[in-house]
């Protein structure tokens, strides 16, 4: 067996891991990255990346569909082997592009299942098996989809996110179980190409962890525009699934049951780290815990760093790679410890919702909020699409922004000013003296953030 000697180890290639390894490459270290599929983890493969490839292609066709009041006119029909293949295109060409970035720095990778022996020694197992001796390791296993023992993915009828990602077919009926960020992303997808999609959620409103005016407003809108059906506070007590589909028992917080008849059953009830298989034990690693809590500096074990999902949620890519950077860095000597204030959160539903910072019910001191409606919005309106806010929530003690609560269209693309805003500590009034272009959605947080003082200029005067 081949054995292989490096500086520093990664385990894992999705966007904590790869962006470590290219990190590391850059600060001269050598490096060896392992990954048992393709490079690129869940996130570029059967992730983030697809998902947003098809929620963009089908916002095109419902953009014409709906268009009617701007004068635009057109029946639209959905190509399913289209659709798959400009997936297929965009994941190979982000995937191949990271591979040829990770080789111009040297770092080497290693195809196969990794798992450790002890500190300083990965035994691979794969097409060509090889153990790895290492001075220092980065651990960025991921996350795998939760099961309910009920509903096994291992039925055809049941699907995880990998599984609705294929497209394999167009069901008639569609059950989500789960209305978070995954089940409503990729509901939508289904809905718009033709499925009388249901969602299933245990909470009150879809999106926990979201502020209920924005939750609200994601669904009103999914039920109005895609004729989602929605069934909050609701849980799925009994199953029973044939060759033709799936009979599920829902019962309401009253008790009281439903049955619902669906062809397929996308169960998207979250993600848990993935702790086991990888020989974390021998490294000291309690495998029965749900993740690995590390500090600031995220080793948890001498010479060993843990990143992403594996360390608990918020289960995010852009995470995982800041974490990758601090890792790499603290390999290469450096002093980084991983500290941010800012987090932004998005869901690429419609409309679009980005939570940045602390929102106005998470905060232990007085703050004030100010609070301006995309249908004051210029390109908004122009748009066609002006359903939606965006709140700046700062301290009443200095006025520095400490959260950002947005809902609406391409406020994704906002998100990054308001991470900026809140890591920074600026001011709401410095937002508000900052000249942003009209017109352009970006005015909204430039509205919301003078709004704070009550001085927001396309505003009504404050009662």
């Amino acid at each position: 067996m081949q054995n292989i000697k490096t500086q520093a180890l990664v385990l894992g290639s999705g966007p904590g891991g790869y962006v470590a390894a290219i990190r590391l490459g850059q600060l001269g270290v050598d490096t060896v990255l392992v990954e048992a599929s393709r490079v690129g983890g869940v996130c570029l493969n059967v992730g983030c990346i697809p998902s947003k490839a098809l929620i963009s292609a089908v916002e095109r066709g419902l953009a014409v569909r709906h268009g009617t009041h701007m004068g635009v006119e057109g029946d639209i029909r959905w190509n399913t082997e289209a659709l798959g293949s400009h997936r297929d295109v965009t994941v190979e060409a982000l995937t191949s592009g990271v591979e040829k970035i990770l080789e111009s720095y040297g770092v080497k990778i290693v195809k196969g299942w990794g798992s450790f022996v002890q500190p300083g020694l990965l035994q691979v197992e794969g097409d060509e098996p090889c153990e790895i001796t290492y001075e220092q390791a980065i651990v960025a296993a991921g996350s795998e989809a939760v099961e309910l023992p009920m509903l096994p993915f291992s039925h055809p009828r049941v699907w995880n996110s990998t599984d609705a990602l294929s497209l394999k077919e167009i069901p008639g009926t569609l059950v989500v179980i789960g209305g978070g960020v995954i089940g409503l992303e990729l509901g939508s997808v289904y809905a718009a190409l033709g499925a009388e999609v249901t969602v299933v959620e245990m909470m009150k409103n879809v999106l926990p962890g979201v502020p209920k005016t924005a939750a609200k407003l994601v669904q009103r809108s999914m039920k109005k525009n895609l004729g989602v059906r929605f069934m909050t506070g609701s849980k799925v007590t009994g199953a029973e699934a044939d060759d033709s589909g799936i009979t599920l028992t829902v019962e309401d917080a009253k008790g009281r049951a439903e049955t619902v008849r669906s062809d397929a059953v996308l169960v998207a009830v979250g993600r848990r780290p993935r702790l086991l298989g990888y020989g974390l034990e021998n490294l000291g690693v309690d495998v029965s815990a749900r993740y690995l809590d590390v500090p600031e500096t995220l080793e948890f074990a001498p010479g060993h760093y843990a990143i992403g999902d594996l360390t608990g949620p918020p289960l995010l890519a852009h995470r995982a790679s800041r974490m990758g950077e601090v890792a790499a860095e603290r390999i290469a000597g450096r002093g980084s410890v991983y500290r941010p204030r800012a987090m932004p959160q998005v869901a690429y539903t419609s409309p679009e919702v980005a939570v940045v910072g602390k929102t106005a019910e998470e905060c232990s001191e007085p703050v004030r909020s100010g609070r301006f409606q995309f249908r004051a919005n210029g390109r908004a309106l122009a748009h066609g699409d002006a359903d939606g806010f965006v709140e700046v929530i700062a301290r009443e003690s200095d006025d520095v922004i400490v959260g950002v609560v947005m809902v609406g269209p391409m406020v994704s693309e906002l998100s990054g000013e308001a991470a900026l805003a809140v890591e920074a500590g600026i001011t709401a009034r410095a937002l508000g003296e900052v000249v942003h272009p009209h017109p352009t959605m970006s005015e909204a947080l430039m509205e919301a953030a003078r709004a704070v003082g009550g001085e927001a200029i396309h505003q009504m005067r404050p009662r």
